[in-house]
C-alpha cells in the first residue's frame, strides 16, 4: 500500500513538472503571427534589417512578404533603411516600438506615403538626400 502511494505521488509530481515545462511554451506560441507584404525595395530593406538584428521571421521572397510574431515585431526599435531606392513607405507602420528610423539617400517624395511616419514616436528620423 505504501509503495502504491509513493508511486502515485511520484506520478503526480512528474505530471506537475511536465505542465510547468510545457505551459510556458504554449503561452509563448499563443501570440499571433502577422503576414506583411511590402513594395519590393522596402521588403528587401526590412528583410536585411531583421536578419541583421536577429529578429525571427519567415520570409517569402516571391510574394515580398514575411510572417512575424507580434513579440518579434515589438523587439524592433530601430531600422536603417538608407540607400535602398525606396519610393513607398506603405506598411512600415507595422513596427509599434520604432524609435530610430534612417530613410536617407532614397527616392522618397510627397507621394511616398510619408504619413506613415506619424504613427511613430520617433527619437531619430533621417530623411536627408531624398
Amino acid at each position: 500500500m505504501k509503495t502504491e502511494r509513493k508511486m502515485l505521488i511520484a506520478i503526480v509530481m512528474l505530471v506537475i513538472m511536465l505542465f510547468n515545462c510545457v505551459l510556458p511554451l504554449l503561452q509563448a506560441n499563443a501570440s499571433t503571427d502577422v503576414k506583411i507584404t511590402l513594395e519590393s525595395n522596402l521588403y528587401l530593406a526590412i528583410k536585411d534589417q531583421l536578419i541583421e538584428q536577429g529578429i525571427v521571421a519567415a520570409f517569402i521572397d516571391e510574394q515580398r512578404s514575411f510572417i512575424i510574431n507580434e513579440a518579434e515585431l515589438a523587439r524592433v526599435t530601430e531600422l536603417s533603411l538608407s540607400n535602398y531606392e525606396l519610393t513607398d513607405l506603405t506598411g512600415l507602420d507595422i513596427f509599434p516600438n520604432l524609435k530610430s528610423l534612417d530613410l536617407s539617400s532614397n527616392n522618397l517624395t510627397k507621394d511616398s506615403n510619408l504619413d506613415v511616419l506619424n504613427s511613430f514616436n520617433l527619437e531619430l528620423l533621417d530623411l536627408s538626400s531624398n
